[in-house]
């Protein structure tokens, strides 16, 4: 049996026999190239071709910021400019407004001046025949007032015609001189006069004199220079007192003449 198996061999010897190797040389030496597995290829995949990525979103990315940068910039500019025009027609709104309060006040003045005027006119429309008829000193001044302006112009041996009211005709009757023809004035009130010389025609109706008063009585609630002149005793020597009496030439007319 044992020469048809042949000769046996120990396991041990022979080209059988595997060379022994100790544990340290089947390590790998430090440096010495090695195989990669898949996750050092994936590590790799990140490393050199991954950096030229970052630069272009880095670049991408600052492109954008300056874009926003830009943007933000105009829309700044924009705001500001947008605001500057909306402030600019506010002011205008404004200054409009505040001219309007301005012109509306001050017409609200002249129109309080006005009715001021208008109610003390008309009180003294009321009162004064009433204080005319207690003191006739007043009309004896506008009396011989108007009498030597209508003599100096009418020169001598002209005929004056004097219409008076019967009571101060009665009382005023024997102070006129010869030269003046007195006659009642049916229509006329205590204080008024009407008088006619060949070239002027002076009308002292209250309503005439107290006309004439308006516009410089405006003028003094107005706070302007009026052309008042106040009759005091403290005046000039020789100073006519003034008549307020409406003086036109005889063929202008001043109206409807009185008692006629």
């Amino acid at each position: 049996m044992s020469g048809d198996r042949g000769a046996r061999r120990p396991w041990l010897s022979g080209s059988g026999v595997v060379a022994r190797q100790d544990f340290a040389s089947r390590l790998p030496a430090i440096g010495a190239r090695t195989t990669r597995g898949w996750l050092a290829v994936a590590s790799g995949a990140g490393g050199a071709p991954g950096a030229g990525g970052e630069g272009a979103a880095g670049q991408a990315h600052e492109g954008q910021r300056e874009e926003l940068e830009r943007a933000r910039i105009e829309a700044v500019a924009a705001g500001r400019a947008e605001g500057r025009a909306e402030t600019e027609h506010a002011l205008a709104a404004l200054a409009a407004a505040t001219g309007a309060l301005a012109r509306a006040a001050e017409r609200r003045d002249e129109q309080i001046a006005e009715l001021a005027v208008e109610l003390a006119l008309g009180l003294c429309a009321e009162l004064a025949p009433v204080a005319a008829a207690i003191d006739r000193s007043a009309t004896i001044n506008l009396v011989r007032g108007v009498i030597d302006a209508a003599s100096a112009d009418a020169g001598s041996g002209r005929e004056i015609v004097l219409r008076l009211n019967a009571d101060d005709l009665a009382v005023l009757g024997g102070r006129l001189g010869p030269a003046i023809r007195s006659e009642v004035g049916p229509e006329l009130l205590p204080g008024e006069v009407w008088l006619e010389a060949p070239r002027v025609v002076v009308d002292g109706r209250w309503a005439s004199r107290l006309t004439a008063l308006r516009d410089d009585l405006l003028a003094l609630v107005h706070g302007a220079d009026a052309g008042v002149e106040l009759a005091t005793e403290g005046g000039p020597a020789g100073t006519p007192p003034r008549t307020d009496a409406a003086v036109a030439p005889a063929d202008a007319g001043t109206g409807e003449e009185p008692g006629r």
